[in-house]
């Protein structure tokens, strides 16, 4: 995928040269890693076994050679008003905004819209970038190559570098972005990276997205993790998201869309709802979303290709309710049965644990007057308090008391979408 590119991936003499290791700023816990689920193999959880549900973002870094303290993307205005380069700020406004959002996973995809390191400059950018990323409480998701892969014995001395100087703070590792490479050269950079990493993060890679198929079960890989850019509609983005994730999920592992955005252009009118949509369904199958954010414009077009992602205000005040939900749902939930009175109308997943039940509607036929007269079955583990919240602002609109067992519940009458959480 074509991204702006400034810099070539160069591995030359520096990686084979002898080099110490830099002791790196790294997370207040640097033993909190976060694994695979042993309990649910499409989920994660962190050291102490608290879930741990990845929205992420990534973005161009450092690409015309300024500091990565500087020149981020943010809310951009259009172009007749921001001009060509948009609308920029520092890392610190913009890491914070996203965090205040609830976004918790950046994908730093080195020689992807990002320098390359290839100098001790560069290098000393890598440094900072991790540093400010651990400060905002980001998790890292680290791709070594963009592409292919090197196996030479120059490309295995930076991937050792790389994991020696950043292993202590990130938690997966990608091999590389939207690769061509061969299954068995991925296998034995994958294998290379879990023999040479005392944290054994979770190895992941991507294939380009309009190759088909998009996805290729390697066994050294933990990961399943796609490029998914769409043009469906708001009528349409939840099934096409939740659809494809249970497909994804076919290998038996996590599937984290490792780029997620829109087809032509980043922005248009009802981008923000589409990328609600899309994130509620998106944890309702047991998958995620890294978004690859081009906010430094709203109208970014690329007519030929892609155009990424606008998160701006509103998007992020989406973000923000989905993740005060999410954190109340336990390792232990599972996709559960729902049912729907009208399925013409209301889409509906679910989620189960021993002791919560979660669901979310959609009326993908009408996005302009309220939804009414609808009903859900489900079946309850335990007796509890429904709650239906409004996703779009995190209003609750009804609480209630309902026992356990198989029960029909009366959907309040919602605009667009809702959500359900049931509790002792």
């Amino acid at each position: 995928m074509q991204k702006l590119i400034q810099f070539l991936v160069i591995l030359g003499v520096v990686l084979l040269s002898n080099y110490s290791t830099i002791a790196l700023p790294v997370k207040s816990n640097s033993s909190d890693f976060i694994r695979v689920n042993p309990d649910n193999p499409y989920r994660f959880v962190d050291t102490r076994g608290k879930p741990f549900y990845p929205i992420g973002i990534g973005d161009c870094v450092g690409v015309d050679g300024s500091s990565v303290l500087a020149n981020w993307g943010f809310d951009g205005r259009p172009s007749q008003l921001a001009g060509p380069h948009g609308d920029r700020t520092d890392i610190d406004t913009y890491l914070s905004a996203y965090r205040d959002a609830g976004f918790n996973l950046f994908r730093w995809s080195i020689g992807n819209c990002s320098f390359n390191l290839d100098s001790e400059y560069s290098w000393s950018q890598g440094d900072l970038l991790v540093s400010k990323l651990n400060q905002y409480g980001f998790r890292i998701q680290l791709v070594f190559f963009n592409n292919n892969v090197d196996t030479s014995a120059n490309g295995l001395a930076y991937v050792r570098r790389v994991i020696d100087r950043y292993g202590s703070s990130v938690d997966i590792w990608e091999v590389s972005n939207e690769s061509t490479a061969s299954d068995s050269d991925l296998t034995l950079v994958a294998n290379y990276i879990k023999a040479n990493d005392p944290n054994r993060h979770p190895v992941t890679t991507s294939f380009v997205y309009s190759n088909s198929p998009q996805v290729r079960d390697i066994a050294a890989l933990d990961i399943t993790s796609p490029h998914f850019y769409t043009s469906a509609s708001q009528f349409d983005v939840d099934r096409e998201t939740y659809d494809n994730i249970i497909n994804w999920k076919s290998f038996g592992k996590p599937v984290i869309i490792g780029e997620y955005g829109n087809v032509v252009v980043n922005w248009d009118a009802t981008s923000d709802l589409r990328n609600r949509l899309a994130t509620w369904s998106a944890f309702f199958a047991e998958g995620s979303i890294i978004f690859w954010n081009s906010s430094f414009i709203m109208n970014y077009s690329n007519p030929n290709s892609v155009s990424n992602a606008y998160l701006g205000v509103t998007t992020r005040g989406y973000i923000r309710v989905l993740t005060d939900f999410t954190g109340q749902v336990p390792a232990d939930a599972r996709i559960a049965n729902i049912s729907v009175s009208n399925p013409n109308l209301v889409r509906a997943s679910a989620l189960s644990s021993s002791r919560t039940y979660f669901a979310y509607l959609h009326a993908f036929t009408n996005h302009t007057s309220a939804t009414s007269d609808i009903t859900v079955t489900v079946d309850l583990r335990r007796a509890g308090t429904l709650t239906w919240i409004e996703p779009a602002t995190g209003r609750v609109i009804l609480t209630d008391r309902v026992p356990a067992g198989r029960q029909i519940l009366r959907v309040p009458p919602f605009l667009i979408d809702v959500a359900l959480k049931v509790e002792r």
